[in-house]
């Protein structure tokens, strides 16, 4: 009906790109096809969902997506940041602020109409799907790993928008590396190697082989844009990349326009989740979802309800901080306040100290470089401050205490860790076997999903045409952006507002010259 006031609605959040519209999967239900909705809400199939489930889950998930529009909203050029402000290392210290409240910044008027559209105004826009009209939850349409017996050979569309390859000749996948970090750029490419090794293609038994083409370029925007044209014009399937937030923000927009897909190995920014496009996933953790958990640890685990938060002057370095604020505060955690720390050699850290003692604090968040970590630790036991001192930073812990020595003692350590089960370590095995050295970095396992996700979705999708081989280009976004799987980093599941990786998380503490596991958590304790 297209009068229908919640299709008019749903239609008019399509169509705003100041709008985000997120649907809703309940009771089981699977995302809608691009077949069975109007022309003008096919876009729809193609917006990446939220499930939500009845108890025990119900809480668990609601929360999730209201962090999801909560971050949306504080990304927002005309919203003012929620966390407390930055100061400089002179300044005195604040006055401690009181408990932020909950969910700050979500407009709480909601509408709820027929067929359980849910409106938060202005924001976004909730289509709450129900699987209860008869289906139940092996009904839905969410293609998975095991999905593969259930699909037919050709499926029916007019083959107008379908990606077309010659038979014989082997599928392009573009890699976009863009970072400086050539080792990790290393671990990348023979992360999906391993992944095209392992995971043939059988269409129609016709083997399909695909390989990958990758364009290099720092991080810059221009040269992104340049790269991803090339490799659209030759005639690439999706994108495994790139390795830097903003050219990673550019190559989104671009491939949105053109119903491209891009799947990033490195791309942690929180604010990568809310871009309001189709075209972007990552198997990487959002470092949203780090700064989550990293305070949910602080508060239930650790039991540091104050913190005194420092960063360093770059921006990785602020944008790890703004992630474990926000969702400190949020939860109910207090920050006293957020000294910014220039990195200059030979600082006085006499200001530092003087605001931590003032402070009363039971933890120190420190986000800056691992000098600057060893000159504040240092200083803090040589003068008798017994707050505990907890490291986020991209050095290893070893490092730091090579460098720190005595003063190492009781320092706690934030890391991302792998998983710690067999099927991990033989995939190491199988990493070394081929390559000779384990990977240097955990993006070698991002990008080994990143590559197993577009090779499952050409083998299930894919189908052969006239000597051509036919891949629909919507199905294939599709595809990606509802594929849920179990797979050696965890649980996989894109529908996340495009986050697929899964987190797990852990705290060190070094104490009698010994580096043990203080808490170890992830983000998804019901899968």
């Amino acid at each position: 009906n297209p009068d229908d006031f919640v299709r008019i609605e749903v239609e008019a959040g399509l169509n705003r790109n100041d709008v985000l519209v997120i649907p809703v999967l309940v009771k089981g239900a699977g995302m809608p096809s691009s077949a069975d909705l109007p022309p003008t809400m096919r876009e729809l199939a193609y917006r990446n969902g939220a499930v939500v489930r009845d108890d025990p889950d119900f809480h668990r998930d609601m929360n999730r997506l209201i962090k999801q529009i909560d971050e949306y909203i504080k990304a927002r050029p005309k919203k003012a940041a929620s966390r407390p402000p930055a100061v400089a290392i002179q300044s005195q210290p604040q006055t401690p602020p009181s408990k932020a409240p909950s969910r700050s910044g979500v407009n709480p008027m909601v509408y709820i109409g027929v067929l359980g559209l849910v409106v938060v105004t202005v924001v976004a826009i909730l289509l709450v799907l129900s699987g209860n009209n008869g289906n139940d939850a092996s009904s839905a349409s969410t293609p998975t790993h095991s999905d593969k017996d259930n699909v037919t050979a050709a499926p029916s569309h007019d083959g107008s928008d379908d990606m077309i390859f010659p038979l014989g000749e082997p599928i392009p996948i573009g890699v976009l590396l863009t970072s400086e970090n050539a080792a990790e750029h290393d671990d990348i490419l023979r992360g999906i190697d391993l992944a095209l090794v392992e995971h043939p293609i059988d269409v129609s038994g016709e083997t399909i082989e695909v390989r990958w083409e990758n364009a290099e370029s720092f991080c810059d925007t221009n040269a992104v844009e340049e790269n991803i044209s090339a490799l659209l014009d030759s005639g690439v399937a999706g994108f495994i990349g790139p390795t830097c937030d903003a050219a990673c923000e550019r190559a989104a927009e671009i491939l949105h326009e053109v119903d491209g897909v891009m799947i990033s190995p490195a791309c942690d920014a929180a604010s990568l989740s809310f871009l309001g496009t189709t075209s972007f996933y990552r198997t990487i953790p959002s470092l949203g979802d780090v700064g989550w958990l990293l305070a949910k640890m602080f508060l239930e685990d650790l039991d540091f309800t104050d913190v005194v938060v420092i960063h360093g002057d770059t921006q990785r370095s602020i944008d790890v901080m703004n992630a474990f604020t926000d969702g400190f505060s949020e939860q109910g955690g207090s920050v006293y306040t957020a000294l910014a720390l220039p990195d200059v050699p030979d600082m006085d850290f006499t200001p530092v100290i003087q605001t931590i003692q003032e402070s009363g604090a039971d933890a120190v968040y420190f986000t800056g470089t691992m000098e600057s970590a060893v000159a504040l630790a240092s200083m803090m036991k040589e003068l008798g401050v017994d707050t505990q001192l907890v490291l986020h930073g991209d050095y290893p812990p070893e490092e730091f205490i090579d460098m720190a020595g005595e003063f190492a003692e009781d320092v706690y350590f934030v890391g991302i860790t792998p998983p710690n089960n067999d099927e991990f370590q033989d995939w190491l095995n199988r990493f070394s076997g081929m390559t000779g050295e384990e990977p240097n970095h955990l993006t070698a396992l991002y990008a080994y999903d990143a590559a197993t996700i577009f090779l499952n979705a050409i083998r299930d999708l894919a189908f052969i045409e006239d000597d051509t081989i036919h891949i629909p280009r919507q199905d294939f976004q599709a595809y990606v952006g509802s594929y849920t799987d179990t797979t050696v980093s965890g649980f996989i599941d894109c529908s996340l507002g495009g986050n697929c990786g899964f987190l797990n998380l852990a705290i060190l503490h070094y104490h009698a010259n010994e580096l043990n596991v203080a808490v170890q958590r992830d983000d998804r304790p019901d899968k």
